[in-house]
This record gives C-alpha cells, sequence and structure tokens, in this order.
C-alpha cells in the first residue's frame, strides 16, 4: 500500500510517478486511522502518509480490482452450438456515423457471440472499411491493412498466396495462426457473388472448447497446455510461433488458434506424439462436425465481423465471380473500446 499510494500517481496521467526500488522493503505502518467518510490513513515508519478512500479500498481489494476498478459492464460470452441459436443474435443497422451507443452495442454483440452482422451496408469497399474504422483501429499484417479482391472460378490464378484466394472448401479455422499476435476481429462483406456456393460455417471455438474440457478432461490439457508450432512460408516471409490451440488465464477461455494448413510437424517426444495426435482428432472431429456448426452466407450489404480469437470460420467451394472485400481490427484496440464504452461514469 506505501508504493501504490493514490498521492504518489501522476495527477493527470495516473501513472506512477515514484519507482518501486525507492521504497523500502521494510516499511512499516505506525499509525493507522479511519474517518467518518471511512477513508483510511497511514502514518509509514519513512515519514510519508498516505489516505485510501474507501472506494480505492474496494475497488483494489484483490479479488475484485480490475472490474472494480473499471466498473465494467461488458457482457459474459455467450455459448453457442449450431443454426438453433442464430435467431437469439441480433443484427445491427448500418449506420453512416454511428453513434457511442450504437458502437458500444457492436462491440459487445462480437465479444459476447463471437460474431456480428451489420445489415443494410452500402455494397461497397468504402462504406465497409469506413464503418470499420470507426469502432476500433484496423490490424496490419503480412496481408495488408484492407484489402478487395475478386476471384473468377472460372479462370483461376496459378500463383495464389493462399487458399483464400482460390474457390475450394475451406475447413474450420482462425486466420493467421502463425503471428504471435493473430488476428483479432476479422471483417468479411461480400459485395458481388454470380454463381452458387461459398456458404459460412463458423464454429464457436470457446464452446467446442468447453465440450472438450467436460467431455474429454485429458485432451482439453493436452490442447491448452502444449504449444504446437503454426507457420506461414513462402519467399517473402518467413513466419512462425508456437501457441497451444486453447489458451486459457487463470483458468477462463481467452483465444482459440488453429489452422490444420498452417500446423508444423509436431515438436514432442515418442509419449507426447501418442497424446498430441489423439487430442487432435478429438479437436478436429467436433470442430468439423455440423452438428457443431452455424452456417451463414455472405451476402451484399451484410458486414460479417467475427473475433478470431474465438470463432473460427469456413467456406464451402464456390462456382462463379464472387467480390471480396474486408480487413481486421486490433484485437487490443477492440477491447480497450469495449471497456471505455462500458464503463460506468463515477457520480
Amino acid at each position: 500500500m506505501r508504493e501504490c499510494c493514490p498521492s504518489t500517481l501522476h495527477p493527470i496521467t495516473s501513472q506512477r510517478s515514484v519507482e518501486s526500488s525507492n521504497v523500502s522493503l521494510d516499511v512499516r505502518a505506525e499509525v493507522v486511522g479511519v474517518d467518518e467518510k471511512k477513508s483510511v490513513s497511514i502514518g509509514w515508519s519513512d515519514g510519508h502518509r498516505s489516505v485510501f478512500s474507501e472506494k480505492w479500498l474496494l475497488d483494489h481489494s484483490q479479488k475484485s480490482w480490475f472490474s472494480s476498478l473499471v466498473r465494467e459492464r461488458i457482457p459474459k460470452p455467450h455459448l453457442w452450438k449450431n443454426q438453433a441459436q442464430l435467431e437469439k443474435m441480433p443484427q445491427i443497422e448500418y449506420e453512416d456515423n454511428p453513434s457511442k451507443e450504437s458502437i458500444r452495442n457492436t462491440l459487445n454483440t462480437i465479444h459476447q457471440y463471437g460474431f456480428a452482422r451489420i445489415v443494410h451496408t452500402p455494397p461497397t469497399p468504402e462504406a465497409t472499411f469506413s464503418y470499420c474504422h470507426k469502432l476500433c483501429s484496423s490490424q496490419n499484417t503480412l496481408w495488408g491493412s484492407c484489402w478487395d479482391y475478386t476471384i473468377d472460378a472460372r479462370n483461376l490464378s496459378s500463383d495464389i498466396p493462399d487458399t483464400a484466394y482460390d474457390n475450394t472448401a475451406i475447413p474450420p479455422h482462425t486466420d493467421c495462426s502463425y503471428l504471435w499476435n493473430s488476428a483479432g476481429i476479422q471483417v468479411f462483406h461480400c459485395l458481388k457473388h454470380e454463381g452458387e456456393g461459398g456458404l459460412n460455417p463458423l464454429v464457436d471455438g470457446f464452446y467446442i472448447a468447453d465440450r472438450i474440457r467436460q467431455e474429454n478432461p485429458s485432451a482439453y490439457d493436452f490442447l491448452s497446455t502444449y504449444p504446437m508450432e503454426w507457420y506461414h512460408n513462402e519467399k517473402d516471409h518467413k513466419i512462425h510461433t508456437f501457441q497451444p490451440i486453447i489458451r486459457t488465464e487463470d483458468g477462463e477461455l481467452k483465444q482459440i488458434r488453429f489452422n490444420d494448413v498452417d500446423r508444423a510437424p509436431p515438436p514432442f517426444d515418442e509419449k507426447r506424439m501418442e497424446e498430441y495426435y489423439r487430442s487432435l482428432k478429438v479437436w478436429v472431429k467436433m470442430i468439423n462436425d455440423p452438428e457443431n456448426q452455424l452456417v451463414l452466407k455472405l451476402l451484399p450489404g451484410t458486414i460479417l465481423m467475427v473475433n478470431n480469437w474465438r470463432v473460427l470460420h469456413a467456406r464451402t467451394a464456390y462456382t462463379g465471380i464472387r467480390r471480396m472485400c474486408g480487413l481486421y481490427l486490433d484485437p487490443d484496440s477492440f477491447i480497450d473500446r469495449l471497456r471505455v464504452l462500458n464503463c460506468v461514469q463515477e457520480e
């Protein structure tokens, strides 16, 4: 408490202005008092005096300091299984200039369900990018900050950087699994499709992880404990990282990372190898089960925003000409804006 004395914080930025090493480990509280407002005053052995309000003490209690500090009203994630839950998931009306409340609603929907649909959007890259940039910052990756491309299934290029740029089926995956800070929110907008197919199954990775935790604890332990290598290898990029499929913090689900085509050969010994393939099979079987998928058709005028740290997306094969635009939104910027807009302002 001596180190965290409110009087040692910068009055404007609230950053620490005293180095922790300057506070003696032997410092002791010599005089303690409580006033009529329940503020606690402490006289320290080094001569410093601190005053802690009741609110400060409640906000910084060990069990609840963070949520109390920011007064979060963020809705808890709602896990879902398949199409049966789709009607309960709200659609959001596009606005040229969304209000803070509208932005809060969009971010909360993404956080709660893992994805959001923005309907009645002008089917242009400009409207798509403009709307998304009003929510939070974009995330630049090796694929750029925004993209707009057209695939003609009748005339496919023989030189594509990724299977996203052809017309074949793609199984459930998360994007940029090989990046340490993988893509946060993925944005899709189909501006045009003259052909058949191209459905987009979504899988709630948190739901799958929770099911595995309950039904196959040993597989869950492996998938959430042992890092796997993910890589992207081409002429101009040599990227890889080691991360588990399921990442948790204090037992809470934080991130799903999985793309089978970006998975490197397993780095395990013989004993772990069997566990690896057994656990991997459990995971892959569940995410590919149609009973665990919610299937959407991307249409002009509807932006689909997917939390890439939670929801896996897939694509069925398609014919004809398909024009897509999209971008990634930065995960830190997203959660920052989510918290700020859900803060209860102090009286």
